[in-house]
C-alpha cells in the first residue's frame, strides 16, 4: 500500500496474504484542529491491475468545558453597591483545555471584575476553575451582558450571560406632609420630620425648598439640611417655619 499522510496512519503498508486468509490493518486518526478530514488510500495488489480504495474520514474535536451557570438575573442592585458571585469553569473532554475571557469593555461589561480570565483544564487533575465575578456600577439603567470564553483549539465559546437593573438609592420621610398650621408674625415654629435610608448603600443628602411663586414671603430654616446617611440608619431634620409678615 502506496500512503502517506499527516492525519492518517494505515499499519502495515504491506504484506502477503494466503489464499482464504485475511489480514487486519490498523487505521490511526490525529487531527490536529477541530475539523472534517478525508483522504483516500489505495491498496495495490500483484497480478491486477485494479487497486482497492479505501476511504478514509473523521472530525476532530477540540477541547471541551462546560460552565456551571450560563446565565444569570441579578436583579435590582442599587447603585454603588458591590454583588459577588462564584462561577465554575470544568473541563469535560479529553484532551486538557485552555480557556481565555474575551475583554468586554461595554459600560456595564466593564463593571464585572472576574479573579481570573484565563487557565488550563487537565483532564487528571486540576478539572475545574472557580472564578470569583465581582459587580460594582456607578451608572444607573438596565443591562444584559454577555461573555465569551475562548477554548484554545476550537471554534466554539462559553458564552456566560447577567441581566438586572441599577437603581438609585432609596429614602423616606417620616412625613410626608408639614403642616405648621396659622404662625403669629414673625413667631418661629419647628417641626422634626425623620429622614431614613431605606437602600442598601450609605447616602449623601441635601434638603432645600425651593420657591412656591406665591407673594406672601416665608422663610424656611433647615438645620441639619446635609449629611451622609449610612444603610439602614436615620437623621432628624427640624425645619423651622418663621413668616415675614
Amino acid at each position: 500500500m502506496l500512503f502517506q499522510d499527516e492525519i492518517f496512519q494505515c499499519e502495515p503498508l504491506e504484506g502477503k496474504i494466503w489464499p482464504n486468509t485475511e489480514m487486519t490493518c490498523c487505521v490511526t486518526f490525529r487531527p490536529q484542529g477541530p475539523y472534517q478530514y478525508a483522504c483516500t488510500a489505495f491498496c495495490n495488489t500483484t497480478c491486477s491491475q485494479d487497486r482497492l480504495a479505501l476511504n478514509l474520514s473523521g472530525q476532530g474535536r477540540g477541547p471541551q468545558a462546560q460552565l456551571s451557570i450560563t446565565e444569570m438575573d441579578i436583579g435590582d442592585v442599587f447603585v454603588t453597591s458591590e454583588k459577588r458571585f462564584e462561577v465554575g469553569i470544568e473541563n469535560t473532554g479529553e484532551i486538557d483545555c485552555h480557556w481565555k475571557l474575551i475583554p468586554y469593555e461595554t459600560p456595564f461589561g466593564s463593571k464585572f471584575t472576574f479573579s481570573k480570565t484565563e487557565g488550563i483544564l487537565g483532564v487528571k487533575e486540576n478539572l475545574r476553575d472557580l472564578l470569583q465575578v465581582r459587580f460594582l456600577s456607578d451608572i444607573l439603567g438596565e443591562f444584559s451582558e454577555t461573555f465569551r470564553f475562548a477554548l484554545e483549539g476550537s471554534s466554539e465559546m462559553l458564552t456566560l450571560t447577567f441581566r438586572g437593573h441599577v437603581v438609585a438609592p432609596t429614602f423616606k420621610f417620616s412625613d410626608e406632609i408639614i403642616d405648621f398650621g396659622r404662625v403669629s408674625y414673625k413667631f418661629p415654629v419647628s417641626k422634626t420630620v425623620r429622614l431614613t435610608n431605606t437602600s442598601e448603600v450609605d447616602i449623601n443628602y441635601a434638603i432645600r425648598v425651593p420657591g412656591d411663586g406665591r407673594s406672601l414671603q416665608q422663610e424656611f430654616i433647615i438645620e441639619g439640611e446635609k449629611g451622609r446617611l449610612q444603610k439602614g440608619c436615620h437623621s432628624d431634620i427640624k425645619i423651622v417655619f418663621v413668616p415675614s409678615y
